[in-house]
Parts: structure tokens; sequence; C-alpha cells
């Protein structure tokens, strides 16, 4: 599989939040999408002089492009690059993912790095998939404060499906929680 990373410089359900300030939450009516979804070189952006017919495929809802650096684009369907920027997380990081669906076999957690920004393509498009969850877990797992999650679903995780603990500050915006098989005990549905 093909793994790319760009570096740049320049219908809530089922969610378990306890000890967390949620700061803002809409009806998917604005925000979060850039103006421009486009994404030129480095040495563009940090000039300023990003071409506005460059549109990366699987990015053209959200991209680093006009987001705060460090910002990371990960490609729909690429685990391995997902896991590898969530276990690395620096405070302020944003990570973008395209669309697609994301089949993972673990949780994504995030820990200890307040100002991290996890944001999709919309609900349907950009999807974290924890079907193939073998031990108990939730899907996204996150400590952190000031934390943003929006635009994308997640999907049958064995326990809480968005799992948000000690965090202030934190916004849930356009992101749909489901389980395929409805509601079981099995299930955090």
């Amino acid at each position: 599989m093909l793994r790319r990373l760009v570096f740049f410089g320049g219908v809530l359900g089922a969610v378990f939040c306890a000890g967390v300030g949620v700061s803002g939450c809409d009806d998917g009516g604005g925000g979060g999408s850039n103006d421009a979804d486009v994404v030129g070189d480095v040495a563009g952006d940090v000039a300023g002089d990003v071409a506005a017919d460059v549109v990366t495929p699987g990015f053209e809802k959200n991209s680093c492009a006009g987001q705060a650096a460090p910002c990371l684009q990960i490609t729909g369907g690429d685990v391995a690059a997902l896991q590898e920027a969530t276990n690395s997380l620096d405070a302020g990081t944003t990570l973008v993912l395209g669309a697609g669906t994301f089949a993972l076999d673990n949780q994504v957690t995030i820990r200890q790095a307040n100002g991290v920004r996890l944001i999709g393509q919309g609900i349907d498009l950009t999807t974290l998939s924890f079907a193939g969850q073998t031990v108990q877990g939730n899907g996204v797992d996150v400590v952190g404060d000031d934390f943003l999650i929006q635009d994308l679903t997640i999907a049958d995780a064995t326990k809480d499906g968005l799992r948000i603990e000690e965090s202030k500050g934190v916004t849930i915006r356009r992101v749909k929680v489901t389980w395929t098989a409805g509601v079981s005990s099995e299930n955090g549905a």
C-alpha cells in the first residue's frame, strides 16, 4: 500500500465524555472546511503562493492548506500512517484524514498532546472502522485539552466509539458514531 504523509509549514451519537468541557458542537452548517482546499509545495505555502487549482484527490473538503503547522495529511485507508502519526503526536498537531475507510484493529489513542485536531472529509466519506478489533477497545480514545474532531464516521468499536476523558475545550463537530450490527451487549451501542 502506498503511504503518503504530507507535512506543511504554513449526528454525534454514543459518545462517552467524562470530565470534559465541550466548547462547541454544531449541526454541520458551517466552519471547518478550508476555502482554498488546495495543496502546494512547502516553499509555495511559506511564500503564500499556493496554486488555487491544485487539489489532492481525497482531500477535496479539508486539507492542510490554511491549517496551522504542524499538519499531516494521511491518505484514506492508510492505517499504518495514521497509527504512526498518533503514536508520535506533538501538541497542536492537525491530522487531516483523506476520504476512504481506515480498517483498524486497535483503537486510535491520543494522550498528553493538547490542541490536537482530527479532521476527515465528511460523515461517511472518511470512516474509522473498528470491525476488525480483536480486543475490547474504544474507537477513538482521547485525553488532551483543546481537542477537536470533525467530519468523519467512527464505526463498530467494541466499546465506546469516541471516548474523551479529563479534557477541557473539546469540540465535536459533524461526527457520526455507529454500529452496523445495531444495539448489542457485545459492543458500545
